[in-house]
């Protein structure tokens, strides 16, 4: 009687193994399922992908997806190889201590470099290219569990994105913006085109530029990516993996867990300023005054000395942005034009407030 013996098997089509039992004879590799279906791989079509003392891999299929079967049992390995007549693996590497030490600090260079850079590296590049369908939606589902629907102000929400309208700016995004009750001075934006802008910080603001500094900078996170390639880069090591085995229902559901962290993800230094100047371009476009901009940082900074802000914490460097925007209005000089229209509504948000 063969003796069976617990083995790891991968269909090839989803990364989720099953356990099993295996045996070997001469003739086949015989597969016993916990549902009692056997299944048979002749032995001159199984491949041996590796073997070890007290491991094989074992692989069946003329075309991809091919199955795998990984058995860890040292008898196993030797009956395989009685009856494949291959070579019995040797128990030891044969190498000197020293290189092995070496070899081992070698690989774990590779492993730290790899998730330092690459790993980054490739998220980010996925970011850029996922579809702005795909950004939408998640920006949505974002929204959803992020935001409660009691805390949405509606009537500004509705004056603030006709405010937004004004800005005239062509997008392949659906841009949304919501105002939430929350006395915290922060706003931010989610992929797809979600913008979230709190009470707190539109209470603060005493110019209409202002709110268009705001956002546009925001506006510009979504039209760069900005947001995605964050949420991507913070989350690298979960997304990749679900990239890899072409699960982008996986990507979602690993970013829906961190929703929470999402409110405070910081951009880097150089998603900032790409943020600031292509906001600053929106406003040269619109014949906006740069002061807005300008007026918004400061006003920030001052909030900043009293309670920390939360947009300050997430948008660092605020010093450097404001010689930034100082540097935008030396460069470029035109006459600000006067947008009643623009004016009206932020006076409206305003009495709304009260």
């Amino acid at each position: 009687m063969e003796l069976l013996y617990k083995a790891t098997y991968y269909d090839g089509r989803s990364s989720r193994p099953q356990v099993i039992d295996c045996s070997v004879n001469e003739q086949a590799v015989t597969l016993v399922f916990e549902n009692g279906t056997q299944v048979q791989w002749p032995l001159q079509q199984v491949k041996c992908r590796e073997l070890k003392h007290n491991y094989i891999s074992l692989q069946f299929g003329t075309q991809y997806p091919y199955e795998q079967v990984d058995v860890t049992y040292h008898a196993f390995v030797t009956e395989y190889t009685r009856a494949a007549k291959l070579k019995k693996p040797r128990s030891g590497f044969g190498l000197s201590v020293p290189v092995l030490l070496g070899l081992l600090g070698l690989m774990v260079f590779c492993v730290w470099a790899a998730y330092i850079w690459l790993l980054p590296f490739i998220t980010d590049t996925a970011a850029r290219y996922v579809p702005v369908s795909y950004e939408e939606s998640l920006g949505l589902q974002l929204m959803e569990g992020m935001v409660d629907k009691k805390s949405v102000d509606a009537k500004r929400t509705r004056v603030i994105n006709q405010y937004f309208s004004e800005l005239n700016i062509s997008s392949p995004y659906r841009v949304h913006v919501t105002v939430v009750n929350d006395k915290t001075v922060n706003a931010f934006a989610l992929p797809g085109g979600q913008i979230v802008v709190y009470t707190g910080i539109l209470n603060k603001m005493t110019t209409h530029e202002q709110l268009a500094a705001l956002l546009a900078h925001e506006f510009s996170h979504v039209q760069l990516r900005h947001s995605t390639r964050s949420i991507f880069r913070s989350l690298s090591g979960y997304i990749l993996l679900s990239l890899v085995i072409g699960d982008m229902g996986g990507v979602t559901g690993t970013i829906m867990q961190h929703a929470e962290q999402l409110t405070t993800l910081g951009h880097s230094r150089k998603l900032e300023q790409e943020a600031d100047n292509n906001g600053l371009d929106i406003l040269k476009q619109n014949q906006l005054d740069p002061n807005g901009m300008l007026q918004l940082f400061k006003l920030l900074e001052k909030e900043g000395g009293n309670n920390v802000s939360e947009w300050i914490s997430t948008h660092p460097d605020l010093q450097k942005r404001i010689e930034n925007v100082q540097e935008f209005k030396q460069e470029h000089t035109y006459k600000p034009a006067r947008h009643q229209r623009m004016q009206q509504l932020f006076n409206s948000l305003k009495k709304t407030s009260k």
